[in-house]
């Protein structure tokens, strides 16, 4: 078993394994920041299969208010 594949706890939370997908630009939010369906798409693609523990957002605005 190689050290990627072990279990990494960060406080109370358990990670399956030490694979993270760090937030980039990915360029899916529109110009004024806002989330948007191909942004929702591109994250759903990500986190599908398991094989990342977790998955960092970029940033984006859901709302001004």
């Amino acid at each position: 078993m190689y050290l990627i594949d072990t279990p990494l706890y960060v406080g109370t939370l358990q990670l399956h394994n030490r694979l993270v997908l760090p937030p980039m630009a990915s360029g899916k939010p529109d110009e004024a920041g806002h989330v948007t369906d191909g942004m929702l798409r591109y994250y759903a693609e990500k986190s599908q299969g398991g094989c990342l523990a977790l998955v960092i957002a970029e940033h984006a605005y859901v709302s001004l208010q």
